[in-house]
């Protein structure tokens, strides 16, 4: 059997994230740098100079970055053997760049050992193995030698679509790897590879080119008419691959984000715990009001974890129906040239996605979602707890301020009176200051005297004595009745 293919091409269809939720201006900047560096200069300036500011809504489904004044496509710059180009376009909120290489010679036999040269003009020559921050994927084409029988259910063109498959990953061309999917289109047979390459789908820059397990389509086409034919498909391609990597995408977002909430929830059994127990009940205002602190950061970061989840599965959910939508737009491309196709592989994919990918995520969400409610009770409840804490701590403090006030008002209203009186009123006799004197002298005077009180200050000293026992006495009077009040305001409450 021969191994080669008429007029071999490579078209690599790239996807960047222009615009991501909640991005600001200038990381909206380093996504369209992301997307411009895989491009020469002199490109970049002239999409800079031919993108208008309208076209460049958040809302618009397609654009082409270069005008009709250059064609729409920037041809790439290889020896004369080899040929391609570059077709920048924006499809709403994400960047696509096909970057087409191909042989010269649309006519003779060229060997398929041409795949591995035209894979590496363009990783190492034209993109410098610069990859799509949301995924890429490989498609091959050529037209079957004239010696091989197309008809489906051919081992011989399904062998050289292996080793075409082969050639591209970097395997030994006798390796078997079965195509995850087979069918016909535009007269041609259609092969597909690694529909659900999960563990390739870039995450973070630099974003590389190569992957272990790449996502390749492989078609072999019976004529060059046929050929022609597919070059209307390229609009249909880019849009259908863009709606097939955003699931990926998402789908591998909603699992790292699912990680950080399972960690997460936890952290929230843990304060619920706490409550069940009442170990809080042995912390100290101050612990109390850090522990609820602690707590109304990790229910703000679990709820803003929780509505990207459902920002992803809602991505997977918009994205399986645009899919659904331009498969049936190319298909009906496709039969208006040919009307015998066979795509179910591809249909196989969207099926999948929504039975996988989007139930497991609503399902995640949905479980997840219990975890703001049993924070939220938990954070509201140990909240309560402080703010009765604080309550009966302020209660506290000010019966304890009303006590020492009345006994202070009290001793400060007695010696007033006692140092501006120059007589002691009895019942009947007024008894002069002299007699007072001697009274006092043969009482409290005896005792003030025997601590050595001079003469001068021994009235003074008498009306210090009484103002503290009469502050203290009212005082004293003063917290009885706060007590018996708080005593009858509790009976009250019960």
């Amino acid at each position: 059997m021969t191994d080669d293919l008429i007029y071999p091409t490579i078209d690599l269809y790239l996807y960047d994230l222009r615009q991501g939720l909640g991005q600001d201006s200038d990381t909206l900047k380093k996504n369209d740098q992301v997307f411009l560096d895989k491009l020469p200069p002199s490109l970049q300036k002239k999409i800079k100079a031919s993108s208008p500011p309208e076209k460049m809504e958040w809302e618009t489904e397609f654009v082409e970055l270069l005008t009709e004044e250059y064609k729409f496509t920037e041809p790439l710059n290889l020896p004369s053997e080899y040929k391609g180009y570059y077709y920048p376009v924006q499809l709403s909120d994400t960047y696509a760049l096909m970057v087409d290489c191909s042989v010269s010679d649309r006519t003779s036999n060229t060997s398929i050992q041409e795949i591995t040269t035209l894979q590496k003009i363009i990783v190492d020559q034209v993109l410098k193995n610069q990859g799509g921050s949301l995924g890429q994927t490989w498609l091959i084409s050529g037209t079957l030698p004239s010696d091989l029988d197309i008809k489906m259910g051919s081992d011989d063109v399904k062998n050289l679509a292996q080793k075409c498959y082969n050639l591209l990953v970097g395997k030994e061309l006798d390796c078997q790897e079965k195509p995850q999917g087979e069918g016909k289109l535009l007269g041609g047979r259609f092969f597909e590879w690694n529909p659900d390459n999960l563990n390739n789908t870039p995450q973070k820059a630099p974003y590389n080119l190569q992957q272990e397990n790449p996502h390749v389509i492989i078609i072999l086409y019976p004529n060059l008419t046929a050929v022609e034919n597919a070059a209307e498909l390229i609009d249909h391609w880019m849009q259908l691959f863009c709606h097939r990597h955003k699931i990926l995408w998402a789908y591998v977002r909603s699992r790292l984000l699912k990680r950080e909430l399972d960690t997460a929830f936890k952290k929230v059994q843990s304060y619920v715990k706490e409550f069940k127990t009442q170990e809080y009940e042995g912390y100290n205002l101050s612990q109390l009001s850090q522990k609820v602190n602690e707590a109304d950061n990790l229910f703000s970061d679990y709820a803003i974890n929780l509505s990207y989840l459902e920002f992803q599965r809602s991505t997977i959910e918009v994205n399986l129906d645009n899919y659904r939508q331009q498969l049936k737009k190319l298909v009906a491309k496709v039969f208006e040239k040919n009307q015998e196709y066979e795509v179910q592989c591809l249909k196989q994919f969207h099926s999948y996605a929504r039975n996988k990918y989007l139930k497991q995520v609503s399902k995640d969400y949905e479980n997840l979602s219990a975890g703001v409610k049993m924070l939220e009770v938990a954070v509201n409840l140990i909240r309560v707890n402080l703010e009765v804490r604080e309550a009966k701590s302020d209660r506290t403090f000010q019966n304890t301020l009303g006590i020492v006030g009345a006994g202070l008002a009290a001793a400060s209203v007695t010696a007033s009176i006692s140092g501006q009186f120059p007589n002691v009123v009895a019942p009947v006799t007024i008894i002069k200051s002299e007699e007072a004197k001697t009274l006092v002298e043969q009482n409290l005077g005896q005792v003030l005297r025997s601590l050595t009180i001079p003469e001068y200050g021994l009235m003074p000293s008498i009306s210090l004595v009484l103002s503290l026992i009469i502050g203290l006495t009212v005082a004293g009077l003063t917290g009885l009745v706060i007590w018996l009040l708080g005593l009858g305001n509790h009976g009250k409450k019960r």
